[in-house]
This record gives C-alpha cells, sequence and structure tokens, in this order.
C-alpha cells in the first residue's frame, strides 16, 4: 500500500489509478467492476464470478469445428470412448503415409481450432501440441490424433473450469504481504519418436489459482538423459515464473516463486554454484 492524502490505499483504488494512467497511452475497454455473481462473454468464453473463483465456459465453436471436420454428429457419434485426449506413440517402423492436400487442409484447421481450445481445457494441451507438431507434413497417425481428441472433446461437450483462490491467500494479499507463486514443472525424455526431444509441462499458480499452463517441446538437441531433460524443464519453469513475478510487480503485488518438481537429479544440478 502507498499512502495518498494520509490514507492507505487498497488494492481497487490502485487498480482504478493504474487503470487511469494506461489510459493517457493507449485506447482502452473498461467494463464496470465485476463483483461476485457477475457473468459476461469474454472473447467468446462464458465467464462469471463467485465470491473465490471465476467459472469458465470455453468457446464452442472451437469444439464444434473439429467435430464437422471429424464427422461427428448426433446421428454419427464417434465410437468407443478414450480416458485421455493423447497418447505417446511407441512409433512404428514404417513412415506413416502423408495425408493428401485436402485431409491435410482439414486437418491443419482442426489443429488450429485445438490450439485455440487448449487455452482453456488445460487437459487437452499435450495432445493439441502434438497435434501443432505435424502442420508442417500431416500424416495418418497425426490424423488418428486428431481423431483421439475429437472422441475426448466429445465426451467432455459441457467442460466447465473452476478457478479457485483459497481464503488464507486472500487474508495475505488484503494484509499486505508477500504471496507464493507455486510452478510445477515435469518432463518426460525422449518421447517423440521423430526426433527423441523431450516435452515439458508447466503449470503456475497463486493460492491455488492457475496463473497458466503449457506443454512445449524442449528447443535444440534432445537431451542425452532424463536429468538433463528435467534439468531443462526446471530452466524454463523457472523463466516463466520469473516473468509472471515481474508482470505482478507492475501490478504492486510483490511475490516470491517457488518450483515443484519430482526429479532429484535436477534439483542436484540447480543446487550447484559456480559457472557450471
Amino acid at each position: 500500500h502507498y499512502i495518498d492524502d494520509g490514507r492507505a490505499v487498497g488494492p481497487p483504488v490502485r487498480l482504478n489509478a493504474l487503470i487511469s494512467h494506461l489510459a493517457e497511452y493507449m485506447l482502452m475497454k473498461v467494463s464496470c467492476h465485476i463483483v461476485s455473481g457477475c457473468g459476461f462473454s469474454h472473447l467468446n468464453r462464458v465467464k462469471v464470478r463467485r465470491p473465490t473463483s471465476w467459472l469458465t465456459l470455453p468457446d464452442p465453436k472451437h469444439a464444434q469445428a473439429v467435430f464437422d471436420i471429424l464427422g461427428y454428429s448426433e446421428e454419427h457419434a464417434p465410437g468407443r470412448d478414450v480416458k485421455t485426449p493423447g497418447v505417446t506413440r511407441a512409433g512404428g517402423v514404417e513412415e506413416p503415409e502423408e495425408l493428401d492436400d485436402r485431409t491435410a487442409s482439414l486437418y491443419r484447421s482442426a489443429a488450429g481450432s485445438g490450439i485455440y481450445l487448449a487455452s482453456d481445457v488445460e487437459p487437452i494441451t499435450f495432445a493439441v501440441k502434438e497435434l501443432a507438431r505435424g502442420l508442417a507434413k500431416p500424416n495418418a497417425e497425426h490424423w488418428d490424433d486428431l481423431a483421439r481428441l475429437g472422441r475426448w472433446l466429445w465426451q467432455h461437450k459441457d467442460y466447465l473450469t473452476e478457478n479457485a483462490v483459497d481464503e488464507q491467500t486472500i487474508a495475505a494479499y488484503r494484509a499486505g504481504e508477500t504471496l507464493t507463486i507455486r510452478c510445477k514443472h515435469d518432463s518426460d525424455w525422449a518421447s517423440s519418436t521423430v526426433d527423441r526431444r523431450s516435452t515439458t509441462g508447466i503449470r503456475v499458480t497463486i493460492g491455488g489459482f492457475k496463473i497458466a499452463h503449457s506443454s512445449g517441446t524442449q528447443p535444440g538437441l534432445a537431451a542425452l538423459s532424463s536429468a538433463e531433460a528435467e534439468l531443462r524443464g526446471m530452466s524454463k519453469a523457472c523463466c516463466n515464473a520469473i516473468f509472471i513475478r515481474y508482470v505482478a510487480r507492475e501490478l504492486l503485488l510483490e511475490t516470491q516463486v517457488v518450483l515443484e518438481g519430482d526429479s532429484t537429479a535436477a534439483m542436484a544440478n540447480a543446487a550447484k554454484l559456480g559457472p557450471g
């Protein structure tokens, strides 16, 4: 809190001051104060404010676009259910056949819809990332992966997320205390059958409230061990958390970063001092 005319200024007043300041430099669209019970549409998502959480219903047109491309409808529903939206393939001996131009174009369109949807539907993040890797030269395996994602989305057409913050964090925020950014990270090793690259998954929360999530193929040369893959994942997670910390600081919110991982080898390497 800072002092204005002898009074301690709380978060709502500070936020209003920030909006007024930004409005001097850019054209802004500012809503009224959003309180518990408010519902509105943001980028075609339906968002509802609750006392300590947000409800989010994704834009249904993206899932519908995938269904239309795959030919799924109430009359022609997909077959068996699937437990996960994506899988890690073991890799075959023969190279899968590439899709023809028309089918490849449909695949790219469906994958694009999946990319938009993944920002609201966290469980499909890895599956969509794998679909995106096949955009350049989609083949029959990529189409099978798209069909699996479509079956999962069909089972979860009414998918709804509730993003909540715990009461302890609310009390700490109101008291002006330093909050904790928790960045969970994990990596596999050499999961890609094409180039043996690893995948890093990241989830960032403050008081249980999710700030960001991602799933990405590690760039550069393939990691030579699981410890190296985990260390790369930890480094990426740390960069993301520090970025979020500085964004929070722009909003006059002081935070500290805690990384959470399960690799003792990566933690041991990260704890070393010196140029190595």
